[in-house]
């Protein structure tokens, strides 16, 4: 059930007048091909938030997101709720990110939109 729910939370933006879902294990096999695309990912955990980057936690997965950030007011939630070094409920939310390689050839996602829990 977990598996089938999950199917759903992760879909590619752009330019298509609907949104694709992808399986989000497929992502993170497959996120070198998506290098550029923009995301909008479901149920991520953040925390050990700072000014320039972050950490996500998607399906158990791990994967820094980094500035630039799309709302600078975003980062007073999470800088005030999220910089923990460990993960919280409150810092569960969806973003929208574009799918980068950092500086070690590992995921990173950038360009980040946080959608603030209510």
């Amino acid at each position: 059930m977990r598996y089938a729910v999950l199917l759903l939370v992760l879909v590619t933006t752009g330019a298509s007048a609907q949104d694709k879902p992808i399986d989000p294990v497929d992502f993170l096999v497959d996120w070198k091909s998506e290098i550029g695309q923009q995301f909008r990912i479901h149920d991520v955990t953040i925390y050990g938030a700072t000014q320039e980057y972050a950490v996500a936690i998607l399906d158990g997965q791990y994967i820094t997101v980094h500035e630039p950030w799309q709302d600078m007011n975003d980062m007073r939630f999470i800088l005030r709720y999220c910089a923990t070094p460990l993960p919280s409920d409150a810092c569960k939310m969806t973003i929208t990110a574009t799918v980068a390689k950092d500086f070690i050839g590992k995921l990173q996602l950038v360009d980040v939109d946080f959608e603030i829990p209510n």
